[in-house]
């Protein structure tokens, strides 16, 4: 792949990262279409902070589209991608609404977001935020999507998919210093003191103490010569601040 073209492009053609992105590999349909992958996202991150909408499939007009079309030369092996782009119109953040989170509270979401309504609309920092909030172990899969109708603003619309957040392990074993002795261990990474139990089975589940992305770990360890017991509790984000108390 010799080089790109982005036809009709003002905002690109002077941003540093658009200049970055002038591959020139061998021209195999694997390739063109990592590199085009590629491509897209670093013009995406250049239109980023202007407020342009990309959202992948989307034939809305009013959202950024990017199109690749390979042009072949007569140099053997290597082809160029040119970029038609369709800016679309800038937009505003409306309203985050969070959905699927049965379990979690919206802040453990919502905290991971550095934009707020009102904001210009960023395709990079709205990657950046699911990236975040996907690397939390309270959730398995997460999508961010704008919706609405309004001329200027987008509501986004975070889903999220809630993982098992708590862990019980039971061992046992036997050596000459301490004996016989076991280990029983509990575990739970999304813990809310408050979240108290309206019924027994509540207890043994998920739906009570959940839901507030604290810490708790509980070990025993009984044994016949000695017994040890230890609870360790962590809060994430103290006072709802990044940072973090353990005790």
């Amino acid at each position: 792949m010799s080089d790109m073209q982005v036809p009709d492009a003002p905002i690109v053609v002077d941003t540093p990262g658009w200049r970055a992105v002038k591959p020139r590999i061998p021209d195999t349909p694997q390739r063109r279409q990592l590199q085009k992958q590629r491509d897209v996202r670093e013009i995406v991150r250049a239109y980023s902070p202007f407020g342009y909408i990309f959202l992948q499939g989307s034939s809305d007009p009013d959202y950024l589209r990017i199109d690749a079309k390979p042009v072949y030369r007569r140099e053997e092996g290597h082809v160029e991608l040119v970029y038609t782009i369709h800016e679309g119109k800038p937009f505003r953040v409306g309203r985050i609404l969070v959905k699927g989170n049965s379990k979690s509270q919206e802040k453990l979401v919502l905290r991971e977001m550095r934009f707020s309504p009102g904001d210009k609309y960023n395709a990079g920092e709205v990657q950046d935020a699911t990236d975040r909030v996907r690397q939390q172990p309270y959730f398995d899969q997460v999508a961010i999507t704008p919706i609405g109708t309004d001329p200027n603003y987008r509501d986004l619309l975070v889903e999220v998919s809630e993982r098992k957040t708590a862990s019980f392990n039971i061992g046992a074993g036997i050596n000459s210093n301490g004996g016989v002795g076991g280990n029983i261990t509990y575990q739970q990474r999304n813990f809310d003191p408050t979240n108290l139990p309206h019924s027994m089975g509540d207890i043994f589940s998920d739906k009570a103490f959940t839901g507030a992305g604290e810490d708790l770990r509980i070990s025993l360890e009984p044994g016949t010569i000695q017994s040890n017991a230890s609870i360790r509790f962590t809060e994430p984000w103290l006072f709802d601040q990044p940072y973090s108390f353990t005790g």
